[in-house]
């Protein structure tokens, strides 16, 4: 990774499914609970450079392919859990390496 410097973050989309499984969406829940792994693991490797590696968890989010449950009187839309992918970048999370923070709107 010759182009990520000491104090860089890495964030990547795991899901909520893919860390507690759901019995309808085995290969879903398989492939991201393969992204969480992923993320553990690559946060062992890239810690000696300096480098943060840690994933969002989102739980059900409304697309026109996808209509998601109503969570608190309304559908969880993408943009509403944006900002959650900025909170493991920031600076004030430094201590935070190879963890999966939850967005699922209450679920």
């Amino acid at each position: 990774m010759p182009h990520t410097k000491p104090g860089s973050a890495i964030v990547m989309t795991g899901s909520v499914t893919g860390l507690l499984g759901n019995k309808n969406l085995l290969d879903y829940s398989m492939t991201k609970g393969g992204v969480h792994a992923f993320v553990r693991s690559l946060a062992t490797h890239l810690i000696e450079k300096g480098i943060r590696v840690n994933a969002v968890a989102p739980g059900p989010i409304w697309t026109p392919l996808n209509p998601a449950e109503i969570v608190l009187g309304r559908a969880t839309q993408l943009a509403g859990n944006a900002g959650c992918v900025l909170v493991p970048r920031s600076r004030s999370t430094a201590n935070f390496k190879a963890r999966s923070f939850f967005a699922s709107g209450g679920t």
